[in-house]
């Protein structure tokens, strides 16, 4: 058994593995390497706090990395203030400000 510390070290090495192919991808306009989501992947944009969140699921998602992608070429993407927190053993939440 993996201890819950690995990983969320395993994790966030992944984690930042795909922003900086991300970041590759708005240079070179390859987003091959960005689907690589599981298939219950979602993304969610909170507005504030009396409005519903807007979400995103995985093909939704991928869609607007390839748009990102297409319109803002040699953009690079910027993710502050992280927090990655384990669910269990097969999901994650990861939330930015």
């Amino acid at each position: 058994m993996v201890e819950p510390k690995n990983q969320l070290k395993e994790f966030a090495k992944m984690h930042d593995e795909f922003i900086t192919d991300w970041n590759e991808a708005m240079t070179s306009g390859d987003t091959s390497s960005l689907d690589r989501m599981a298939e219950d992947y979602y993304v969610a944009f909170f507005k504030g706090v009396d409005e519903k969140p807007i979400i995103f699921n995985k093909e939704d998602a991928i869609t607007g990395m390839i748009q990102s992608v297409m319109h803002f070429p040699g953009a690079k993407k910027k993710f502050e203030d992280r927090a990655i927190r384990l669910r269990n053993n097969e999901n994650a939440v990861v939330c930015y400000e």
